[in-house]
């Protein structure tokens, strides 16, 4: 059962976008949304401190500038965001932090039971290399669900949940048996078996497992790398949600991004959830 969802938010169309899954997602539940701004002080610093010798006086200027510019820019944005949310019945409170963005978010986590945030988010105003660098850095040390949507809404009925039986895995899945985010959705259990180590047991205990806590499940086993099996079973059984694990857990242990999970992020039409 989820009582706070922690919304971090930019100043962006992306924000204004993800509001909707958000208020779904609180109406479900009857929960508080917590929409956190946070100004990158670290980033905003960086990004003025090129000025040459001579010029420390400038940069200063410069740097509290777009410090004060971004306070007013996010508080006027949370506001807005803040009546219009509380305009449809969804109880707000909002945050104005600064610091190190995906730190401040992780940090606020500890006090959530979710984190939704839009997928192609700039937290940082225009300090970080791209989109998702905030995201990815959060997924090194959030201890929560992370949900990362689209622009695009969808109610969210039928979720794919990728598991090759790793302790990140199922931990990942205990999560979302137990937090129940979206109750009375159907769960699509996919496995990449690659090696041909597919143990039918394993699964049909987890079925089994499901099923003793309400949920409806079924396992899907494709002979593919793991990206491309998720995302063909999504598309295939026009699932509404994508739900893993944010590491490997094999011998190396390597964050995803930039294999699997970047991947599934990049082609994705769907949320995702990640877990760890």
């Amino acid at each position: 059962m989820i009582r706070r969802i922690l919304f971090p938010v930019d100043i962006s169309d992306h924000s204004r976008a993800a509001a909707r899954h958000v208020e779904n997602l609180a109406r479900r539940h009857s929960a508080t949304v917590y929409a956190l701004g946070v100004v990158d002080v670290p980033g905003i610093e960086r990004s003025s401190s090129t000025a040459g010798t001579g010029a420390s006086h400038y940069a200063k200027g410069m740097r509290e500038h777009r410090l004060d510019e971004a306070r007013r820019s996010l508080g006027t944005f949370l506001d807005e965001l803040k009546a219009d949310m509380e305009s449809r019945r969804v109880k707000v409170v909002t945050i104005n932090d600064a610091g190190p963005v995906h730190e401040v978010i992780a940090a606020r986590a500890l006090r959530s039971d979710i984190v939704v945030m839009a997928r192609d988010i700039n937290f940082q105003f225009e300090t970080q290399e791209k989109a998702g660098d905030t995201l990815f850095e959060m997924l090194h040390i959030t201890t929560r669900l992370v949900m990362v949507v689209p622009d695009e809404f969808r109610e969210i009925k039928k979720l794919v949940v990728a598991h090759d039986m790793s302790a990140t895995c199922s931990r990942v899945l205990y999560m979302m048996v137990h937090l129940r985010p979206f109750p009375g959705s159907e769960y699509i259990i996919v496995h990449a078996d690659r090696d041909g180590t597919y143990e039918s047991d394993d699964f049909e205990d987890g079925v089994e497992y499901l099923s003793e806590h309400g949920i409806q499940a079924e396992v899907v086993v494709r002979n593919l790398e793991p990206s491309r099996a998720i995302l063909d079973v999504a598309k295939e059984q026009e699932a509404d949600a994508i739900v893993m694990g944010a590491y490997d857990t094999g011998k190396v242990r390597r964050m995803l991004f930039g294999s699997t999970a970047q991947r599934i992020l990049e082609q994705s039409k769907v949320p995702l959830i990640f877990g760890i």
